[in-house]
């Protein structure tokens, strides 16, 4: 991975071929002690995980994609969660033809380059379990 540019609150990253993105960024915030954001990217893909969850069951269901794709979107946030860096990430990934598939982001490897761009927050954070929902959800410090 490399930092392309900063400025402010934000930088723009590019990772490299066979790099795994979801490990990469995180690994950049624990670096740079960013405990919130939000991400956005886009970029060429090799293999992906991606899962959808079912609220009535409260489990996932993953699929494998390993052949070569364009990362259309790549939208998550930076949070903290028991005390360790969290990225929740969705994105929608198209084939050569033009088909598209989408959903949570649990691996992501780029092909031949990815670009990413994170904006930190100053107000911390967290990820708060659920009950109802059966997930971590979003919530700041004061939610705690």
């Amino acid at each position: 991975m490399k930092i392309i540019l900063r400025e402010n609150n934000k930088y723009l990253l590019r990772l490299n071929r066979g790099e795994e993105v979801i490990t990469e960024l995180i690994k950049f915030c624990q670096e740079n002690k960013i405990t919130a954001g939000i991400v956005t990217g886009l970029g060429a893909g090799q293999m992906a995980t991606l899962s959808f969850y079912h609220l009535d069951k409260k489990t996932y269901e993953e699929k494998e994609i390993r052949a070569g794709f364009e990362i259309a979107v790549f939208s998550g946030n930076i949070a903290t969660l028991n005390n360790g860096i969290t990225l929740h990430a969705h994105g929608v990934l198209s084939a050569e033809n033009g088909e598209t598939t989408g959903g949570h982001i649990k691996k992501l490897v780029i092909a031949a380059t990815g670009e990413f761009v994170i904006e930190t927050m100053n107000q911390p954070l967290i990820r708060k379990y659920n009950d109802e929902i059966g997930l971590n959800l979003l919530a700041t410090a004061d939610d705690r």
